[in-house]
């Protein structure tokens, strides 16, 4: 996998990697292993772009995933069931591919739905409609950065952006001697004696199980200035929440506590009414609350930290 993703810097702006020791490449064994291992767990979109055609190993990538699946059973290209109306090729899926194709908004839409869904509505061709558990994981191989309809939308915090680099030289031969596959295959009960057995799964990093690193490949498919982005995202309430808590109805953070975790992540939190106000946005509230010691004190209700 190293050679797939050898930029591993993108992790290391990301608190929740960095406490948990999570590099680039680490984040994809967490990824697979996680999707195999708890398939019913939403996971990132991978969205992996090379303006090569060739000698980049995207398509060798996604090989590789394909064939962790027995006779390919679990794997689906999705393309045709997220822009028609029947969409039956995602019932019992596990691994949703869509390789090389444009999907237009309203696709873009059905699929954003999807990645976080408990449950799917399955339309099959002249049967009736019906519900059935999601256990999707979505994967995106492209030469195109505007694939998806993204230019712009810079609060997007379900796609984890690669910039596939070249196969090093040194390693051509081993994918594209007539063996190169066959090699490929063999080492596959190795892959998955690693992800079944060996790679320890870290508590839910995020409401994605995983968090989302924010990589230079994403600046440029949404548009905008890494800088500024950067600045944005520590300040955006969105993308705080998610790096930092889990929901939980039950549970809550004292307003100090939560002041401070923002302040950590890097962003400037608002005042008090003003953190009442935006917390409403996302199905929260900031509330006086007797505590353990007997006093009321300002408490934020539904979250707790990750």
């Amino acid at each position: 996998m190293e050679l797939f993703l050898t930029d591993n810097s993108y992790a290391a702006d990301n608190p929740i990697c960095r406490k948990h020791g999570i590099d680039g490449t680490k984040w994809i064994w967490l990824w697979m292993a996680r999707m195999l291992r708890h398939p019913d767990k939403s996971l990132p979109l991978l969205f992996l772009f090379s303006i090569l055609e060739d000698s980049c190993g995207k398509s060798t990538f996604l090989k590789i995933l394909t064939w962790l699946f027995k006779a390919q059973r679990g794997v689906a290209d999705v393309y045709l069931a997220l822009t028609e109306p029947y969409n039956l090729a995602l019932y019992g899926a596990v691994l949703g591919v869509i390789e090389e194709q444009e999907l237009d908004w309203n696709g873009w839409l059905k699929l954003k739905r999807i990645i976080e869904a408990e449950r799917l509505t399955i339309r099959p061709m002249q049967r009736n409609t019906f519900q059935a558990t999601n256990y999707l994981h979505f994967v995106i191989t492209t030469n195109l950065l505007n694939s998806l309809p993204l230019n712009g939308r810079v609060q997007e915090s379900r796609i984890v952006f690669v910039d596939v680099p070249e196969i090093p030289e040194e390693h051509r031969h081993d994918f594209n001697e007539n063996n190169g596959e066959q090699r490929l295959k063999e080492e596959i009960p190795h892959v998955l004696h690693t992800l079944m057995n060996e790679i320890v799964l870290p508590p839910k990093l995020g409401r994605l199980y995983l968090p989302v690193l924010k990589t230079g490949l994403r600046a440029r498919v949404l548009g905008i200035d890494d800088r500024a982005a950067s600045a944005d995202d520590r300040n955006n309430l969105a993308q705080f929440l998610d790096a930092t808590f889990v929901r939980d109805t039950t549970a809550f953070v004292l307003h100090k506590q939560f002041v401070e975790r923002w302040k950590q992540y890097g962003g400037t939190p608002p005042d008090r009414d003003t953190l009442k106000t935006v917390l409403k946005e996302h199905q929260l509230k900031l509330r006086q609350k007797q505590v353990g010691d007997g006093t009321r004190k300002y408490v934020v209700g539904g979250i707790r930290p990750v």
